[in-house]
């Protein structure tokens, strides 16, 4: 068996290069820019009102006697050019006549019979103008290469008339489910049969971590059948996590299978509880990982490893441990390292009950992933423990 850190070095060292697309700007939430994207045009591309009100030349406003003379809305241009002592009524957004320098805000303007005055503020040269490029200046920078998309800049590179760009590929997974005993929600379950829930919850979990549904595939105990399974799969993936069929009991295949098609195998267990029994196997430029079938254990190696993989090989920020006090004290056995399903209250962790790796009603609650390392067994109150936090 290999340390936990052992087993995260070669997770790392093994991660295939980056490869990157071209995709539609609408389909791009989440996604990495693979780039620095420039701008070709000035936001705004004319002199722009950022208000409703009246576009005047600033040095009339001592005398407060302003003509209103035309009206500019926004989304055309009427190529008004103002005298002194002239206004002419605009809205948000319109273009602003050619020699105006200020925008009076229409809350604090009094209109009577095509004479407007202001009352009740004072306006600066300038004020509510928006200058050609304030946002943004032809060949300037507008996101840099490794910026995750979300919705705002998403936003920024449609105003900048962006239809496509350049991003970091997410993975192809596919789940495959293994086990004789799993029987699908929604069946009556015969005696020895179990509701298979991996599916669901690492789909869900994979969803929320890169945005991506895997495929799912579902296969029996039996050697030939699983080795089948997975040279089909491998085919239209790039990750393949299987759960179940990981130890060492008479119908626990996978390593087996992995390697009798050919699949290298980088590690097999693992000094952790749960999660001993975690594979890690490689062929090409294709990864798989094996995960135990209990659910809690399948889900704690998940948070362990592979959510920094998958982030990783999008190119998406990691996550990070955290540092918090024990809520209350603990004693482990064995030179493993423990994860504990816990809860944070108040700045301190706290280990819940139900610690079995078959346990995922405790799962179900917590928001943290206690890390006790192998080389310690007991653990005081308000002593100091690395901490996953959950995104439950």
């Amino acid at each position: 068996m290999i340390s936990v850190n052992e087993a995260k070095d070669l997770i790392k060292n093994n991660l295939p290069s980056p490869k990157t697309t071209t995709i539609l700007l609408e389909n791009a939430l989440n996604y990495v820019l693979a780039e620095d994207i420039y701008s070709t045009i000035n936001i705004p591309s004319f002199r722009q009102s950022s208000k409703d009100g009246y576009a005047i030349l600033h040095q009339d406003i001592a005398n407060n006697n302003f003509e209103i003379v035309g009206e500019q809305p926004a989304g055309i241009s009427k190529n008004y050019e103002i005298k002194p002592n002239q206004a002419i009524r605009i809205f948000t957004g319109a273009p602003l006549p050619k020699n105006a320098d200020t925008i009076v805000m229409q809350e604090y303007t009094v209109v009577d019979n095509n004479q407007m005055s202001i009352t009740g503020a004072k306006f600066s040269l300038g004020s509510d103008v928006r200058e050609i490029g304030s946002e943004i200046a032809i060949g300037e920078l507008a996101l840099k290469q490794r910026t995750q998309l979300q919705a705002s800049s998403i936003g920024f590179l449609a105003m900048l008339g962006i239809t496509e760009i350049k991003v970091y590929n997410k993975p192809k997974i596919s789940l495959i489910i293994t086990g004789n005993e799993l029987a699908a929600r929604g069946t009556q379950l015969i005696e020895g049969q179990i509701y298979e829930s991996n599916s669901i919850m690492l789909s869900n979990a994979i969803q929320g971590t890169i945005n991506e549904t895997p495929k799912i595939v579902f296969a029996e105990d039996n050697l030939e059948t699983l080795k089948s399974v997975i040279d089909n799969t491998l085919k239209q993936s790039d990750l393949i996590i299987l759960t179940g069929g990981v130890s060492v009991g008479d119908y626990d295949y996978v390593k087996k299978a992995c390697e009798e098609i050919g699949i290298d195998t980088i590690f097999h267990r693992v000094k952790q509880k749960p999660g001993k029994p975690l594979y890690f196997g490689k062929i090409g430029n294709k990864i798989i990982f094996g995960l135990p079938g209990n659910p809690a254990s399948s889900l704690s190696c998940y948070y362990i490893y592979l959510q920094n993989f998958l982030l990783d090989f999008a190119k998406m920020p990691l996550t990070t441990t955290i540092k918090l006090p024990l809520g209350k004290s603990y004693t482990k056995s064995g030179s493993l390292t423990h994860f504990l399903k816990a809860k944070i209250v108040n700045g301190k962790v706290f280990p819940l009950t139900a610690q079995e790796s078959f346990r995922l009603s405790s799962f179900a609650i917590a928001d943290a992933l206690i890390i006790l390392p192998e080389t310690k067994e007991n653990f005081e109150e308000n002593e100091i423990v690395e901490v996953i936090t959950l995104s439950n």
